[in-house]
C-alpha cells in the first residue's frame, strides 16, 4: 500500500548543480515561470560546487530552497533534494536544462485526473549549452521512436496528446532501448518512496536503474510533446557511447538480483543484456577490439542460447589453427 503525501505544496522541483554557476539561473527561471499548477517548491541542491554558484543564486533568496552536501553525485543529490521536500509530486530537472511552459500543468493534470497513473514523462529536445536559441532539428521521437509501439489510442480529455502505457510496456519500452530523462519525469511523492530513491552505485545510467524500478511499481503516461529542452555541450554529456553501453548493461545485470523483478521479467531482462552485449560486441569488432568483441558475444549467448548470431560471431573470432 502506497503512502499518500499530504502538503500544502502541489509540486516540487529538485534541481541538482555541481559547478553551473553560469547557466542555474535559467533552469530555475523555467521552473518559476510555470503557470496553472499551484504552489511550486523549488529545491537547489548544491552538490559541492567550487565555482560562484552562491553569487548566482543571490537573486532567488526567498524563491528557492538551497541545499548544501558534499560532492556525491547526481543521485545522491536528487534523493537529498527530494528527502527535503514536501510536494505532493515530484519533478527533476538538471542545472543545464529547462522546462518549457505548460510542462508542470501539463503534467499534473494527467495525474490529478488519473488514479491509475504512478507517473508522467514527455518527449524532449535538445539545444546548444552556449547558444539556447541553437535547437536541434529532431526531439527524442525521432532518435528513439520505438515509443510509438507501445502508444495505441491518445487520452480523452486531455490538453496534450497523451498515452497510457501499462507497467509492463514501461518495462518493454525500456529494455528496447527507449531513453527516459529524468528531468521529463513527474511522479507521486508516495511512489517515490516505493522505490526507494535513486541509485547512489552507478555513475552513468542511474535513471535507467530508477525507471526500470518505476516500472515494476505503477503505470504510466507518456506525453507526445517535447516539455522539456536539454542543454547540450563542454562537459554535460558522456560521448563515450562504450561506456554507456557497458554501464546500461551493468545495471540489467544487478536488476536480476532485485526482488523488484519476478522470474518473468527476469527472464526479459536476460534477453535484453544478451541483445545488448551482441550489439557492443559488433561495435567492439568494427574497432578492431577482437579479445573484447570474443568475450561479449561469448557472454550475449550465455544470457541467451537461442542468440545463434552471437554464436555465429564468437565462432568466427576464434584463433584459426
Amino acid at each position: 500500500m502506497l503512502e499518500r503525501a499530504s502538503s500544502s505544496i502541489e509540486v516540487s522541483v529538485i534541481i541538482p548543480v555541481y559547478n553551473r554557476a553560469r547557466v542555474i539561473g535559467r533552469a530555475i527561471d523555467s521552473v518559476l515561470s510555470q503557470t496553472g499548477v499551484g504552489d511550486i517548491e523549488v529545491v537547489v541542491v548544491d552538490d559541492g560546487s567550487q565555482d560562484q554558484l552562491d553569487e548566482a543564486l543571490k537573486g532567488y533568496e526567498g524563491r528557492i530552497k538551497l541545499i548544501k552536501k558534499n560532492n556525491g553525485g547526481v543521485s545522491s543529490a536528487r534523493n537529498e533534494g527530494t528527502a527535503n521536500s514536501t510536494g505532493k509530486f515530484i519533478a527533476y530537472l538538471d542545472s543545464d536544462d529547462i522546462f518549457e511552459q505548460g510542462k508542470l500543468s501539463k503534467s499534473l493534470e494527467i495525474l490529478r485526473k488519473r488514479s491509475d497513473t504512478g507517473f508522467v514523462f514527455s518527449d524532449f529536445s535538445r539545444f546548444d549549452i552556449e547558444d539556447p536559441s541553437a535547437r536541434l532539428e529532431h526531439t527524442n521521437s525521432y532518435f528513439f521512436n520505438n515509443i510509438y509501439r507501445y502508444t495505441q489510442s491518445p487520452l480523452e480529455g486531455a490538453s496534450s496528446k497523451s498515452y497510457f502505457l501499462p507497467q509492463q510496456d514501461v518495462f518493454g519500452l525500456l529494455l528496447a532501448g527507449y531513453f527516459m530523462s529524468p528531468c521529463t519525469l513527474v511522479m507521486r511523492r508516495e511512489l517515490y518512496k516505493a522505490a526507494e530513491g535513486w541509485p547512489t552505485e552507478f555513475d552513468i545510467s542511474e535513471d535507467f536503474h530508477f525507471f526500470l524500478r518505476l516500472s515494476t511499481l505503477a503505470n504510466a503516461v507518456y506525453i507526445d510533446e517535447p516539455l522539456i529542452s536539454a542543454g547540450r555541450g563542454d562537459n554535460n554529456l558522456t560521448e563515450n557511447h562504450q561506456d554507456c553501453a557497458e554501464s546500461d548493461i551493468r545495471v540489467l545485470k544487478s536488476c536480476l538480483n532485485l526482488s523488484h523483478f519476478d522470474d518473468a521479467k527476469k527472464r526479459q531482462i536476460k534477453a535484453a543484456v544478451s541483445d545488448r552485449l551482441e550489439r557492443l560486441g559488433w561495435g567492439l569488432k568494427n574497432n578492431r577490439s577482437y579479445k573484447e568483441a570474443s568475450r561479449c558475444y561469448r557472454e550475449a549467448f550465455s544470457f541467451k542460447p537461442s542468440n545463434i548470431k552471437a554464436l555465429l560471431n564468437y565462432l568466427m573470432l576464434l584463433p584459426k589453427s
